[in-house]
């Protein structure tokens, strides 16, 4: 990211053209997408490790109505810079979401189901 931040003045002014040449300030948001997105893939990676695909499954399905309303929202507002901020929410929310909830959980089931079984004598 700060390559890119170093770079783009040059960049907007030799690649991207006048259409972008305000693109400035949607590098650090993209930075921060791109961060959180790695971190939550992590946790995403892990769960599908634990086998946890109907949790994985509605997390999507909230996370698409999550993005869909913020985008309803803050894209007639704020633009680009509103669907960025949008992605980030969905993207914190998933993260806080397998951090405290589902991680937990699945790590729990996998030892119960790992654990062996009493033998009778």
């Amino acid at each position: 990211t700060s390559m890119l931040i170093i770079a783009l003045p040059w960049i907007e002014s030799s690649v991207l053209g006048e259409k972008y040449r305000q693109a400035s300030h949607l590098v650090p948001l993209w930075g921060l997408y791109f961060l959180l997105n790695a971190l939550r893939t992590v946790g995403t990676t892990l769960l599908t490790c634990f086998g946890a695909f109907k949790a994985l499954f509605w997390q999507g399905m909230g996370s698409l109505t999550i993005l869909m309303v913020s985008c309803a929202a803050l894209m007639p507002v704020w633009g680009v810079t509103g669907a960025l901020s949008a992605m980030i929410a969905v993207e914190v929310t998933e993260l806080v979401v397998n951090l405290v909830f589902l991680l937990p959980n699945s790590k729990k089931t996998l030892q119960l189901l790992s654990k062996p079984l009493p033998t009778e004598q």
